[in-house]
């Protein structure tokens, strides 16, 4: 949702808004908003607006991207259905996440997140999250610091409404990569 950082009265304003690292002032035919020590939380659209009794007019907009420690994800990849699908059945999706083992510079924990796109909507759905120690991993041999981590997400008595494609998405370092997707089709 969006939040308020700051706002002035009239144009003769000249108190100093702050809390602890965000400080909002107005300038002579500007406002000001000044962010101390960034943090990767702090990426977001920052917009200035201007308000006269109900009537709201955007004056413009900045996207802030605060760049930190790059995520070790070399790969996100899901697997297609092996076995044709059909009402009432379970089914088990797979995403799959290979990364740099030793390279982990990241100090929060990756999550991983479900969404579905069906047929008769555009808009994607949020469907269930997961914990970095939700999933099977081990080191994998054939990269020398590489680790696999299997992350399974099981649907139970599945119905028609449930078609579509299910994304998996990895969030790690401020960024979020994702799977290729897998197709969830009735016979």
């Amino acid at each position: 949702m969006p939040e308020i950082l700051g706002k002035t009265l009239t144009f003769d304003y000249d108190r100093l808004n702050t809390n602890s690292r965000l400080a909002t002032k107005q300038e002579p035919g500007s406002f000001v908003l000044h962010i101390a020590q960034t943090r990767l939380s702090d990426t977001a659209f920052y917009f200035c607006l201007k308000s006269q009794k109900i009537n709201v007019t955007f004056l413009n907009g900045t996207f802030l991207r605060i760049k930190g420690p790059e995520p070790d994800v070399i790969a996100v990849t899901q697997e297609n259905l092996s076995d044709p699908v059909h009402e009432g059945d379970s089914v088990s999706l797979q995403c799959s996440v290979l990364s740099q083992s030793e390279k982990k510079t990241c100090p929060e924990e990756r999550r991983v997140f479900w969404f579905r796109v069906s047929s008769e909507q555009s808009l994607s759905s949020l469907i269930y999250v997961q914990n970095e120690g939700d999933g099977k991993c081990e080191h994998n041999p054939e990269t020398q610091s590489g680790q696999s981590c299997v992350f399974n997400f099981v649907k139970d008595n599945i119905s028609f409404s449930d078609s579509g494609t299910y994304y998996c998405a990895l969030a790690a370092c401020g960024k979020v990569v994702f799977g290729n997707g897998t197709k969830l089709e009735f016979e």
